[in-house]
């Protein structure tokens, strides 16, 4: 197994496990009535200034933070790319 499938294959696994962790409440809901609640079984890591959930905002920005490596190196073709191999032939 190459070392491009070996990465493809776990960035693949990691999405998959943080999937299945997906976040348990909408990061976009302000509830102002919860704030800075303590850990407890509902709010895992308690919640923040304004009412959300810190696990779910810690795993919703994991998953867009893996899309962006996933696009950088497989999606689209990028500067990155583009000037590493400018800087290989010439």
């Amino acid at each position: 197994m190459s070392v491009r499938n070996w990465t493809l294959s776990l960035i693949i696994g990691l999405l998959l496990i943080i999937w299945l962790m997906a976040p348990r409440y909408d990061t976009d809901i302000v509830m102002l009535g919860q704030t800075f609640l303590p850990m407890s079984t509902d709010n895992v890591l308690g919640t923040d200034h304004l009412g959300r959930d810190v696990y779910s905002l810690i795993i919703a920005g994991g998953v867009r933070t893996l899309q962006v490596v996933f696009y950088q190196f497989y999606g689209f073709p990028s500067y990155g790319w583009i000037y590493w191999t400018y800087s290989r032939v010439f």
